[in-house]
């Protein structure tokens, strides 16, 4: 990883990263979109060269959300529910150095979604795994349930369309659709 802007944004996961033991999951979490904040320019600089990369690509989804993370206040979201071990996660981080830019993006994005993706308690009806996260559109107006198992994806109206941007669905729609009380 040679790219001076990467190793700059890495430089500064790991030290956010190596507090998280000191430190409650919504802090951790109010951390990470501030690094994405102060290195916005330099992530949108990384995203656009992957556009024109043949043997990598971000999808509109991962593009988009990117812009999402910026705007996340911590207060919206219920934090933590999918069950994971971020201790854990971000402990592999630390003792693997990633290989390029896009893997810092890859790292630092998958851990905000994780954070703040509601898991529920609803079974997959297609493979019968438990834990289906909730997602929303980007205008909030559709929840989706998402299997990690089986990647299977839908919605009470069942018009789920592969192109939709989906990111965490906020407390606002959790409770709209009696997810949470």
């Amino acid at each position: 990883m040679n790219n001076k802007r990467a190793t700059i944004l890495w430089s500064e996961a790991l030290e956010l990263f190596a507090e998280i033991e000191n430190m409650d999951l919504t802090d951790f979490l109010h951390g990470l979109v501030e690094i994405v904040k102060s290195n916005h320019e330099a992530i949108n600089q990384i995203l656009n060269s992957g556009r024109s990369k043949k043997d990598y690509k971000f999808s509109e989804n991962e593009i988009y959300f990117f812009q999402f993370i910026t705007t996340i206040d911590p207060e919206m979201f219920v934090i933590g529910s999918t069950g994971d071990n971020f201790n854990s996660i971000v402990g592999s981080y630390i003792s693997r150095e990633p290989k390029s830019e896009f893997e810092i993006l890859r790292r630092i994005s998958n851990l905000v979604k994780d954070i703040i993706t509601f898991t529920s308690a609803e079974v997959c009806p297609q493979c019968k795994s438990d834990h289906l996260r909730i997602f929303t559109d980007i205008n909030s107006e559709r929840l989706y349930r998402h299997c990690e198992s089986c990647f299977f994806t839908d919605t009470d109206d069942e018009e789920f369309q592969k192109q939709e941007v989906l990111i965490p669905a906020n407390i606002t729609s959790l409770k709209r659709a009696g997810y949470l009380e």
